[in-house]
């Protein structure tokens, strides 16, 4: 059984029983944002049941997928924003309920903000994301970083304009 076998866009509840195959690459963290805020941590805390290859991973049982139901939080909020900013809202804000401490949601909440001409709390976003990768460490976010920065540069070139 997989969390959205038939959908990947689908957001996995946050609790599902079943065989899971994970590729190294994913459970390893390198994708992903660090410690807690890992999607698939709980799969790094037990050691699979199978490994396929070398570089698949099974595990049977019972995980908590809230960290994977926000990354995909996250991709829908980036994915529809030019077609339906406030959907972007609500996939950001969902995201952020789940992982507060995340820079990429708010990255993504600040992105969906700015496209609602919501400025002000766009900016704030901005600077969340900023500070929460100098917290968490800058070199976990080097694209995060760069992003956020332009989008403040953005947002003040067009408030010099107004």
């Amino acid at each position: 059984m997989t969390a959205n076998q038939d959908n990947p866009n689908q957001v996995p509840p946050r609790s599902v029983s079943g065989t899971f195959v994970l590729s190294a690459l994913t459970t390893s963290g390198i994708e992903w944002e660090p410690g807690a805020m890992h999607p698939y941590l709980p799969f790094r805390r037990v050691a699979p049941d199978e490994v396929i290859g070398g570089a698949m991973l099974v595990y049977h049982g019972t995980f908590d997928l809230s960290g994977v139901a926000a990354v995909t939080h996250i991709a829908r909020s980036n994915s529809v924003r030019d077609s339906s900013a406030s959907q972007a809202l609500a996939e950001a804000e969902a995201a952020i309920a789940l992982t507060p401490h995340s820079v990429r949601a708010h990255l993504a909440l600040g992105r969906s903000l700015a496209a609602l001409e919501r400025k002000a709390e766009a900016r704030e976003e901005f600077e969340k994301a900023l500070a929460l990768a100098h917290e968490t460490g800058d070199e976990w976010y080097p694209i995060q970083i760069a992003d956020a920065r332009r989008e403040l540069r953005r947002l003040l070139s067009l408030a010099a304009r107004q």
